[in-house]
Parts: structure tokens; C-alpha cells; sequence
């Protein structure tokens, strides 16, 4: 899976492993790219790369 530079698919940052796990800092959505996840550092993850069985960090 890709990570993103911004919720725009331009740039590429780093791949990333099926099963690896992040802290959701803010959420983004527009109609055009859908809704994204920032998990830090610039780096952006589509909602749909993600499991729907999202948990809150404690």
C-alpha cells in the first residue's frame, strides 16, 4: 500500500505492509479523492486501503 504526500495521489512517500497499524491524527474528504487519513509527517492514507474495523488508541 502506498502512503501519499497529500489526499491528492501526486506524491508518492512510502509503501507501507498489509496488517501494519497508525494513529489517525485529522480525516480529509472531497468528492473528488474521497476520504483520507493523516497518520503524520505528511503522510496521507486513502480510507479504502484501510480495515473497517477501526479502534480508538487509549
Amino acid at each position: 500500500m502506498t502512503l501519499w504526500q497529500s489526499p491528492a495521489y501526486q506524491t508518492p512517500v512510502q509503501q507501507v505492509n498489509p496488517g501494519d497499524s497508525f494513529t489517525i491524527n485529522q480525516a480529509y474528504f472531497s468528492y473528488d479523492s474521497g476520504l483520507w487519513f493523516d497518520i503524520g509527517a505528511d503522510q496521507w492514507i486513502p480510507a479504502y486501503y484501510l480495515d473497517n474495523t477501526l479502534m480508538p488508541n487509549n
